[in-house]
């Protein structure tokens, strides 16, 4: 019985010193709750403020405050956009889709009366080999997963 007894001691004793060591290396665990906290989400009451967290601040706004830090800002044409590199796909069909979209929005402009045309929003497509390109990100826009993520509580569109 004596020797269990100090058996158990010393598993008590390197148990102890384990700890110790990964304290020092690691720093000490943190508390143990003893009740699991229901999850804390913000209180989003206004539609502006669910809007303001999930889509950030608007592009203008970005746009203006990289123009005043960039030493360029100044330069006459400046325009901050952003792009989405693609490689491995040929975007050469993209880019002559999106010319005929921005052919089409040309006419709706000059023929159709603003209360019944329809909005066509034509984006910048670069292709810069057979293989590669860059697509214009379209400002203020989120995707659903990006959106999906940003919400609190948020599970699922099913």
């Amino acid at each position: 019985q004596q020797q269990q007894q100090q058996q158990q001691q010393q598993q008590q004793l390197h148990q102890y010193q384990q700890q110790q060591r990964l304290n020092q290396q690691y720093g000490p665990p943190p508390p143990q709750q003893l009740t699991p906290a229901a999850p804390q989400y913000p209180d989003y009451t206004t539609r502006s403020g669910l809007l303001d967290k999930v889509f950030g601040p608007l592009w203008a706004e970005k746009c203006q405050q990289i123009r005043q830090a960039s030493p360029y800002g100044k330069v006459k044409g400046w325009r901050l956009a952003s792009f989405i590199m693609k490689a491995g796909e040929d975007i050469r069909r993209e880019a002559l889709v999106m010319q005929v979209i921005d052919k089409l929005n040309i006419w709706f402009k000059s023929d159709i009366p603003e209360s019944h045309r329809p909005y066509l929003r034509p984006y910048t497509i670069m292709c810069v080999g057979g293989d590669a390109g860059m697509l214009e990100c379209i400002s203020d826009a989120k995707s659903v997963d990006e959106i999906k993520k940003q919400t609190d509580g948020f599970t699922s569109l099913r």
